[in-house]
C-alpha cells in the first residue's frame, strides 16, 4: 500500500537512509557525517510516499519536492530485504503521477557515482543520465513527463 509519508513514518525513514542509503555516501565523501536533523527537515519539507506493509511498517519510499516545471527526486529507499518486488518502481511511478497531476513536465535526480545498481534502475525506468556533478560527486539523471 503506497500512502502520503506521515510523522510517525519519521523514524523508520531515517533508519533506512542511514542503512541503505549513507554507505554510499560515505564512500563518495569519507569525512561527511550523518546528520539527523537535516534528514528531518528535509521531511518536513517535502512531499513524500510510503510503501507500509503489516503494523505499518515502511518498507521503503521517495520524497520529493516541486522546482521551477520540474519533479526533483530527492531520495528513493527500499529496505534490501525487500527489494526485487517492484517496490521501488511503484514508488517512482506514484511521484510521477503527482508531478503530471501537478503540471509539471519533467524528474530529476542524483545518483552516488558509488551506486551503479541504482543507475541501472533509474536507466530501466527511462532516466537518461545527462552529466556528471564533480562537487557532489553524483551523476544527473532526467526523464521527460509530457511525452
Amino acid at each position: 500500500m503506497i500512502r502520503k509519508v506521515h510523522r510517525g513514518d519519521y523514524e523508520r525513514i531515517i533508519q533506512l537512509v542511514y542503512h541503505e542509503l549513507w554507505p554510499y555516501t560515505r564512500r563518495s565523501f569519507p569525512g561527511v557525517r550523518f546528520s539527523r536533523k537535516d534528514l528531518l527537515k528535509r521531511l518536513r519539507t517535502s512531499e513524500g510516499l510510503v510503501i507500509g506493509g503489516r503494523h505499518k511498517a515502511a518498507y521503503g519510499f521517495v520524497l520529493f519536492t516541486r522546482i521551477g516545471n520540474g519533479l526533483y527526486i530527492d531520495l528513493l529507499v527500499v529496505n534490501r530485504r525487500a527489494r526485487s518486488q517492484g517496490l521501488g518502481t511503484s514508488l517512482i511511478v506514484a511521484a510521477e503521477r503527482w508531478a503530471r497531476c501537478h503540471g509539471l513536465a519533467y524528474a530529476f535526480l542524483y545518483v552516488d557515482a558509488a551506486n551503479a545498481k541504482t543507475m541501472g534502475f533509474y536507466e530501466k525506468m527511462g532516466y537518461k543520465c545527462r552529466g556528471y556533478d564533480e562537487h557532489i560527486k553524483c551523476y544527473r539523471y532526467e526523464k521527460l513527463l509530457w511525452i
